[in-house]
């Protein structure tokens, strides 16, 4: 006679795959409110050259995460390895800390194009 439960393994296939399937819906609800302004601001502070600015930004952040891969493997085996849940966790912490770092950096960097704008006007004040 042959048992109707799933067996462990089809437990844990079914586990990840939700865990999966989670996380990649929530990298992609972040990554589609992240990118549009990210790609606005490069196009108001370089109006002339947004498809160069918008090039620059990208490139940046495909390199950035070259090393985050790596980072990313020898973090969850370091801490508990491929086959614990511990080791996940604490790679994902590590993201979401890293994500919390750059959303601060962008939230306290200084809008450079009020910055030339007041330059301007300065400099037309003085001329005038």
């Amino acid at each position: 006679m042959q048992s109707s439960r799933p067996s462990y393994t089809q437990r844990n296939l079914n586990c990840e795959y939700l865990m999966f399937l989670v996380g990649a819906i929530f990298v992609g609800f972040i990554v589609a409110w992240v990118f549009p302004v990210q790609y606005a601001m490069m196009a108001d502070h370089a109006p002339k050259a947004a498809g160069s600015a918008m090039g620059f930004l990208l490139m940046l952040v495909f390199l950035g995460s070259v090393p985050a891969a790596p980072l990313e493997g020898w973090l969850i085996q370091a801490a508990g390895g491929w086959s614990t849940s511990s080791g996940y966790i604490v790679g994902f912490v590590v993201a979401a800390a890293a994500a919390v770092v750059a959303m601060l950096l962008q939230l306290f960097t200084k809008d450079a194009s009020a910055v030339v704008k007041r330059h301007r006007t300065a400099a037309s004040d003085v001329s005038a």
